[in-house]
């Protein structure tokens, strides 16, 4: 896999209607940071993005299982 940019990123978390807050709530760091990997203002290694998809695969399992 590649790493993705901080636009890709973004682009995920809005496509799916997920806030800043939940997506880095379900990857467990703070808000403002997830803000400034996306903004490019902190460096995204791929420990950190593997985290932040993890994020949004768990939120997006939690939401399909509840709306069975």
């Amino acid at each position: 896999y590649r790493l993705m940019n901080r636009v890709e990123l973004r682009s995920i978390r809005e496509r799916y209607g997920y806030s800043l807050r939940k997506v880095a709530q379900a990857a467990d760091m703070s808000h403002p940071y997830l803000q400034q990997l996306e903004n490019g203002t902190k460096p995204l290694n791929p420990e950190l993005q593997a985290r932040i998809m993890q994020a949004l695969y768990s939120l997006a399992q939690s939401e399909a299982r509840g709306k069975r």
